[in-house]
């Protein structure tokens, strides 16, 4: 019987014209993803935090964190982020990144995968399923989303943004609690 899985990936870092390249990919079971999805929407809603990490302040960035560590939301997923230098090719940078994350995920052989990309038009896409194959994951379904629909989506463009702060001396120490249950690949 295969082990159905969600992958949620998002990116950041074209605006630093690719100088630090993060990728974040949140991965858990289908059959938990809803129940994830309205313990991060209640996280959002009590730390007041918006949509896009850089839109929030620093205070409800640090609550928004604290309610994901107190209410052990991550225990029913896995976190996985890469970081990239000065590489500029959004198509395998991602598509790697995605596969190195399933297979820290499982190593089973027997995943039926949905994968999810925050705001891949069509062509990329095309691109990314097309460098999925040469992998050889049964991938069910791949679909571009945009974050406004998808709390999970939400939390990885968080752990791009936390990342990319923790380049920041005067981070929060709630940040590196964070860091500790996250898997860097």
């Amino acid at each position: 019987m295969d082990i159905k899985i969600n992958t949620y990936t998002d990116e950041s870092g074209q605006d630093t014209k690719w100088k630090e390249f993060v990728v974040s990919t949140i991965i858990c079971l289908t059959k938990d993803s809803e129940i994830i999805e309205a313990k991060l929407d209640k996280a959002e809603k009590n730390s007041n935090k918006h949509q896009k990490w850089f839109k929030s302040n620093n205070q409800r960035r640090q609550e928004y964190v604290n309610q994901l560590l107190d209410n052990k939301v991550l225990l029913e997923s896995s976190i996985y982020f890469s970081k990239y230098h000065n590489k500029t090719d959004y198509v395998s940078l991602v598509t790697s990144h995605i596969v190195k994350a399933i297979k820290s995920y499982s190593s089973e052989t027997n995943l039926d995968i949905k994968i999810f990309i925050d705001k891949v038009d069509h062509k990329t896409l095309a691109k990314v399923k097309k460098e999925l194959k040469l992998y050889r994951l049964k991938v069910n379904k791949i679909r571009g989303v945009r974050d406004e629909s998808s709390s999970l989506i939400r939390l990885a463009d968080s752990i791009c943004g936390m990342i990319r702060d923790l380049n920041n001396p005067n981070h929060p120490d709630i940040y590196s609690r964070l860091f500790k249950k996250i898997h860097e690949i």
